[in-house]
């Protein structure tokens, strides 16, 4: 049996021989006869015809952002083109078709075949090519240390060649394909940082996170004032919230556009703060700062002799100042170790004292005390308005037979030495009879009009009619 090809004989099979598979044909029109041959007899030739038709070329696949882009070039006519992943059918698309993507394809190795067909007949060679898909970063999270490092870290199911970072949309760094974490400093602002993994030319999917690094708190200050603690910083924009901390204790939230926090009541002691801002769930630096309240001058006494008012305290701590205010404006500020202080008064009326002292972190709180200057006139031993000689009996009456004593001392103290004795009785006698060969001295001031009592002595004037 003889087989030919547009009239080449291409073989001779055997007798019973009922196919014959012509490989290696270049793509064309074929005419095949077989005749078959008994000795020097031949039998009737029968024909048929066939169409090669020439593969697809060029076939690539590559992985772009986790899908795998197909492309070829057609090198013929045909009806259809079949497209098979991993030996399982795909698609089959029209015969001018020459790309195809395969969305979203598992990470991993995926082999891909595609050849043509013409007719109900002609098929043509296989193409195949194989890709492998890389993985996607999982649980992909951006946050902020120390208010200027960008901390990320991430899953991989599968390593890569290597990692492409982004940030806001421009790749800027490379890194190693098994990598699972990266940190960045990239200043203030608002960034978008993106993975994706490559294995060769090809791409996994973008993965992204957001973070915002804030402009940084400054400026910190603190003092104390009375039993709480001022503290002052500068922003550097508007945040969310700003955060106090007492001693590592969360003490206080202000708004983000506040600057500033008073702290009480506190007790006396040493507090260490920081202040720490929060924007889009990010954390400046914290900025910090020591202060120290102390404990106030305790146990005032005012002692209210006349005009000279005697102040007396007791210092709980080391000041460095002690400052003295009457009746709300502030008179004296004396050595932080001052333990008294005499104030002379300039007129009759209720006086109220008030002390604190200032240390290098601030001001105590106050203490104080208040009390009554009354004006007199020295002479009018028994508080009637008038200056005679009923004023000399009034105290001899009191220091000898019991009689009442005088409301105001300084008025009986005639020679004004600070102790009211039989020799005021007698100056007052005296002086109001004006009998020759008596001493004739005058009360001394204030007399004749009534007035304060400016000599620094023990007696006081509880009541007087002036």
């Amino acid at each position: 049996m003889e087989l030919s090809r547009n009239g080449s004989v291409i073989a001779t099979l055997a007798g019973d021989a009922t196919s014959f598979d012509d490989t290696g044909v270049a793509a064309g029109n074929y005419d095949y006869c077989v005749v078959n041959t008994i000795g020097s007899g031949t039998s009737a030739t029968t024909c048929c015809s066939a169409r090669v038709i020439a593969a697809p070329s060029g076939f690539s696949c590559l992985s772009v952002s986790g899908d795998v882009e197909l492309g070829w070039t057609n090198d013929d006519e045909y009806d259809t083109l079949t497209l098979t992943r991993d030996g399982a059918l795909l698609a089959i698309l029209p015969g001018d078709t020459s790309s195809f993507t395969d969305a979203a394809q598992p990470h991993g190795s995926h082999t891909y075949e595609l050849y043509a067909e013409l007719g109900e007949l002609s098929t043509s060679a296989t193409a195949s090519c194989t890709e492998v898909v890389p993985s996607t970063p999982q649980n992909l999270s951006c946050s902020l240390s120390g208010g200027t490092q960008v901390n990320m870290s991430w899953d991989l199911p599968a390593t890569g060649s290597s990692i492409d970072l982004f940030q806001n949309g421009k790749l800027i760094g490379s890194l190693g394909g098994a990598s699972t974490s990266n940190t960045e400093t990239p200043g203030p602002g608002t960034y978008e940082y993106c993975l994706i993994v490559r294995i060769g030319d090809g791409t996994g999917p973008t993965v992204c996170c957001d973070i915002v690094v804030p402009e940084p708190l400054s400026g910190i200050a603190c003092s104390t004032f009375g039993d709480g603690n001022d503290l002052s910083w500068t922003n550097g924009e508007t945040y969310d919230m700003v955060q106090i901390y007492r001693d590592g204790t969360l003490a206080g939230i202000v708004d983000g556009d506040q600057e500033s926090h008073t702290d009480f009541p506190l007790g006396p002691g040493t507090y260490d703060y920081e202040v720490v801002a929060t924007l889009a769930g990010s954390q400046t630096a914290p900025i910090a700062c020591s202060v120290t309240i102390l404990a106030p001058p305790v146990n005032l006494a005012c002692t209210f002799f006349g005009a000279p008012i005697h102040l007396d305290w007791e210092n709980s701590a080391s000041y460095d100042t002690i400052h003295i205010e009457r009746n709300g404006v502030l008179i004296s500020s004396i050595s932080g170790n001052a333990t008294s202080q005499i104030n002379v008064v300039p007129v009759e009326g209720t006086y109220s004292y008030r002390i604190w002292g200032e240390h290098s972190d601030g001001i105590t709180t106050s203490t104080s005390c208040s009390g009554s200057v009354k004006s007199f006139l020295r002479g009018d031993a028994n508080s009637d308005t008038n200056c005679d000689i009923a004023d000399g009996i009034w105290v001899l009456n009191w220091l000898f037979v019991g009689g009442p004593e005088p409301t105001c001392f300084d008025s009986a103290d005639f020679d004004d030495n600070g102790i009211v004795t039989i020799g005021d009785a007698m100056l007052m006698i005296f002086y109001y009879l004006s009998a020759a060969g008596t001493p004739t001295v005058p009360p001394s001031a204030p007399f004749p009009d009534p007035g304060l009592d400016t000599t620094d002595d023990v007696l006081d004037c509880i009541d007087s009619p002036y």
